[in-house]
């Protein structure tokens, strides 16, 4: 799994670290995990925003990650017909790569499944 590091602000922090002191999570790290899990899962608008925003930077080259058409479709998971059809126009989606995304699964869901299978 990768890395990230962030700086947060302290009253961030504090929260956090409360939370692993009364067991709500094992750790910071599985609060981030969990915490950004359930952000990402109920906002589809952040999750569209950010397909657009990993294509781009893919689309430049300005960055190490690299998603095929289907893999950003998987990743966005939207459920509102209009921005499935505008990720699609954006992105160039062809029906068949729609239906290669729609077979695979949702990422969210292998997302949640990794994040529950990291030891306690």
């Amino acid at each position: 799994m990768p890395r990230t590091s962030a700086a947060i602000p302290e009253d961030l922090n504090r929260l956090l670290e409360g939370a692993v002191l009364t067991n709500k999570f094992t750790s910071k790290s599985n609060a981030v995990d969990q915490i950004l899990d359930s952000h990402f899962a109920t906002n589809e608008m952040v999750r569209f925003a950010a397909v657009l925003g990993i294509a781009t930077l893919s689309a430049s080259e300005e960055t190490e990650v690299t998603l095929s058409k289907s893999e950003l479709v998987r990743l966005a998971d939207l459920n509102d017909p209009i921005l499935q059809k505008e990720l699609a126009d954006r992105l160039g989606v062809t029906s068949k790569q729609r239906d290669e995304a729609a077979e695979s699964g949702s990422m969210l869901g292998e997302i949640r499944k990794s994040v529950s299978d990291l030891p306690e």
